[in-house]
């Protein structure tokens, strides 16, 4: 599996894509000790490394199998018609399928107790 060295900088150090195109450009990451250009890839062996501090790519490759992962089972989940990823499929009529608990019950008014005898003056 290979992905965008631009990619694995935005996600190690929270840079956007940009940001870590534009440190490409200046010269400033290397893929095993040679500068890049941006839209090169690196794998999981490969060393990539920002003013000469390496940066650790087993998560970041570990986040995107999961991420690809993930992606699968959505696709099967809609497929199947299980409802979008985001939001679950639910009948409404299907009390068992609520995630939040009700609020409870207030209770009802009541125009008989609340009125007041009338008070002799």
């Amino acid at each position: 599996m290979e992905i965008r060295i631009s990619r694995i900088l935005s996600e190690y150090y929270d840079y956007t894509r940009k940001e870590s195109e534009e440190f490409i450009r200046q010269g400033r990451v290397t893929l095993n000790g040679e500068k890049v250009n941006v839209g090169d890839k690196a794998t999981l062996n490969d060393v990539v490394e920002l003013d000469s501090v390496r940066v650790p790519l087993k998560g970041i490759f570990k986040k995107v199998k999961q991420e690809q992962a993930g992606h699968a089972q959505d696709s099967f989940r809609e497929l199947r018609g299980e409802g979008s990823p985001h939001r679950p499929h639910t009948d409404p009529m299907d009390k068992r399928g609520r995630t939040s608990k009700k609020s409870p019950k207030k209770e009802s008014f009541d125009k008989r107790k609340s009125r007041r005898p009338f008070e002799d003056e």
